[in-house]
């Protein structure tokens, strides 16, 4: 995994790609697990995070973009 803040249009945002390889092949998945769930619909809600999950055929990859707060002062 690997992280850094990102600097958007809208403001500094928390940027973190994970990736899985080296693994069993992968394919999509026919139904929607909890930790997919989890990362598109409460960190999406709660935190106003984009998530991007892209299911390789040599592993799984998910990128997240979280906008974090304007500093104070």
């Amino acid at each position: 995994m690997t992280w850094w803040i990102e600097e958007r249009p809208s403001g500094q945002a928390l940027r973190w790609d994970w990736a899985e390889h080296d693994g069993p092949p992968v394919s999509h998945p026919t139904r929607q697990g909890f930790g997919h769930r989890l990362l598109n619909k409460v960190r999406s809600a709660q935190a106003g995070a984009e998530v991007d999950v892209d299911f390789e055929r040599d592993g799984i990859r998910v990128s997240v973009r979280m906008p974090l707060p304007e500093p104070q002062g």
